[in-house]
C-alpha cells in the first residue's frame, strides 16, 4: 500500500508522493481509494485491499481468486505520463504499450475474465490541457474546472474488452468518466452516487454490451399459493422469489409484475423492480385472481425467462348471490375470513349472476362432503365433495370456462353437506 499524502504542518506543505524518483515512480494522486477515511482509517482493510500489482498475478489463477472489482493505476512511467522516465526507460506511449502488452494477455486469459469479465483501459485526460468536455460535465464541489482551462480534460480514448462485447465494436455514443462510474455501479446493483447520478452520465448501453456473456442466464422461480384461503384468511398474497445462477454470474435483482385477471382491463402492474428481496406480499381484492411474473437479472445483465404463478382470492360468502332456505353462514376456524356457507338440505339452491369471464368456485372437501349440481348458463355438472379421512381441504371444486359476458351460476345440494367459501373471477 502507498502511504496517504500528509498535509504536514502547513496547508501548502509539499507532497512528496506526487513526483517520480529513480526508485519510486508511483503517484498517490492517481489512486483515489487512499483519499477515503473509510479505507485509510482501517489499517487492516487498507493493507489487504490496496496492494501492489504483483498480487494480481496469483489471483488470476482462478475465477474465485480475483476481486469482483480491481482498480489498476500504473506508475508515472507505465501510464505514459513521463517521457523519459526517472529510471531511464523511454516512457510515453512506448512504456505504456509495453505495460499493456504484459498485463492485458494475462488478464484476458484468466478464468474470471473468460466467464464474464470486463477490462477497461482508460485515460484521464488528453494531451496539452484541452478544455473540451461532454455529457454536461460540471466542476466538483470546491474544485476548479475539471479541465483547468475549461469544463473538461479533452477527448480521450478508451478500450473495453469483454466476452460481453463483440470484437471490433466501435461506438459513437458520448461517454465520460462519470458514465464509467455509473456503469460499474450498475454492474454491482448499486445506486449512482455523486455526478454519476447526473442526467448526462449515461451508463454503457447495448452499443457496447452487444453479446451474451456468461455460460448461462439465471433461472427464476416464484412460489405463491394457488388458492389464498389455503394459507391465509386475509387478502395479502405472499410471494417467495428465488433464482439459480449456476454457470453464470451472481444475481443482481428481480422484477416482479402482476396482472389482475378479475379487472375489467387486466393491465400489467410492477410490484417491485430492481429488488433483491426474496419475500414480498401483495394486497389482493376479494373475488379476483392474479397472474404474477418474476424475472431475475444477473450482474452481467442477463435476464431469466419469466417465472409465473396464479393466485385465486376467494370472494367470501357475501358475494351478493341469492340463497334459498337451507343455506347458513357458519363461523369456521381457519376458513376464508373465518366464515363458510353450507347446506345439507336436499334441493337447497344458491344463485349468482355476474359479469365477467371464467370463474372458479371454492369449496371444501372432507369426510362429510356431499354431492352438488353446479349449473353455469344452463350447462350442468355434478361434483362430489366427499374425501376419506377427517381432514377438510379447501380447494377449487369447479371451474367454468366461459367468455366475457353476463352469466348465471346455480349450486344445488343433491345430498350430504355442501360447504362453499366463495368464487373468484379468473378473467374478464
Amino acid at each position: 500500500m502507498r502511504n496517504h499524502p500528509s498535509l504536514g504542518i502547513r496547508a501548502n506543505a509539499a507532497d512528496n508522493t506526487q513526483s517520480a524518483t529513480a526508485t519510486d515512480q508511483y503517484a498517490t494522486r492517481h489512486n483515489p481509494f487512499v483519499y477515503f477515511h473509510a479505507i485509510i482509517d482501517d489499517t487492516t482493510l487498507c493493507n489487504t485491499h490496496v496492494v501492489g500489482l504483483d498480487a494480481l498475478a496469483q489471483d488470476l489463477g482462478s475465477a474465485t481468486g480475483v476481486p469482483n472489482y480491481s482498480f489498476i493505476t500504473p506508475n508515472l512511467c507505465n501510464d505514459g505520463h513521463d517521457a523519459p522516465c526517472k529510471n531511464g526507460q523511454p516512457g510515453g506511449l512506448v512504456s505504456a504499450d509495453q505495460f499493456l502488452q504484459t498485463w492485458v494477455p494475462r488478464i484476458t486469459a484468466s478464468p474470471a475474465y473468460r466467464q464474464d469479465g470486463l477490462l477497461m483501459v482508460l485515460f484521464d485526460e488528453a494531451a496539452g490541457q484541452q478544455p473540451s468536455s461532454c455529457c454536461g460535465e460540471i466542476p466538483g464541489p470546491g474544485s476548479p474546472m475539471p479541465g483547468i482551462n475549461g469544463p473538461g480534460g479533452g477527448q480521450t480514448g478508451a478500450v473495453l474488452l469483454s466476452p460481453c462485447i463483440a470484437p471490433g465494436t466501435v461506438t459513437e455514443t458520448a461517454y465520460n468518466h462519470y458514465s464509467m462510474l455509473a456503469s460499474v455501479e450498475d454492474s454491482f446493483g448499486l445506486p449512482h452516487i455523486g455526478y454519476a447520478a447526473g442526467p448526462g452520465a449515461t451508463p454503457f448501453g447495448s452499443d457496447l454490451y452487444n453479446r451474451s456473456c456468461g455460460p448461462a442466464p439465471p433461472t427464476a422461480t416464484v412460489t405463491a399459493p394457488a388458492l389464498l384461503s389455503t394459507v391465509s384468511s386475509r387478502t395479502r398474497i405472499p410471494l417467495r422469489l428465488s433464482a439459480s445462477t449456476t454457470g453464470g454470474t451472481d444475481l443482481s435483482s428481480y422484477l416482479v409484475q402482476v396482472r389482475d385477471l378479475g379487472a375489467r382491463v387486466p393491465r400489467v402492474r410492477t410490484v417491485a423492480s430492481a429488488t433483491r428481496a426474496t419475500s414480498l406480499t401483495y394486497r389482493g381484492r376479494l373475488g379476483h385472481s392474479y397472474a404474477f411474473t418474476v424475472t431475475a437479472t444477473n450482474l452481467a445483465g442477463q435476464s431469466s425467462p419469466a417465472a409465473s404463478a396464479t393466485v385465486l382470492v376467494p370472494s367470501g360468502v357475501r358475494a351478493g348471490g341469492h340463497y334459498s332456505r337451507g343455506w347458513r353462514v357458519h363461523r369456521v376456524r381457519g376458513a376464508w375470513q373465518g366464515r363458510a356457507i353450507a347446506s345439507r338440505m336436499r334441493g337447497a339452491t344458491l344463485k349468482l349472476r355476474y359479469l365477467g369471464g371464467p370463474l372458479a368456485l371454492i369449496g371444501e372437501t372432507g369426510a362429510r362432503g356431499g354431492v352438488a349440481r353446479v349449473t353455469l348458463d344452463g350447462r350442468s355438472r355434478v361434483i362430489g365433495l366427499h374425501a376419506p379421512g377427517r381432514l377438510r381441504v379447501r380447494q377449487v371444486i369447479y371451474r367454468g370456462l366461459v367468455r366475457f359476458a353476463h352469466h348465471r351460476l346455480t349450486v344445488q345440494v343433491l345430498r350430504g353437506t355442501v360447504t362453499l367459501e366463495g368464487i373468484a373471477i379468473l378473467g374478464r
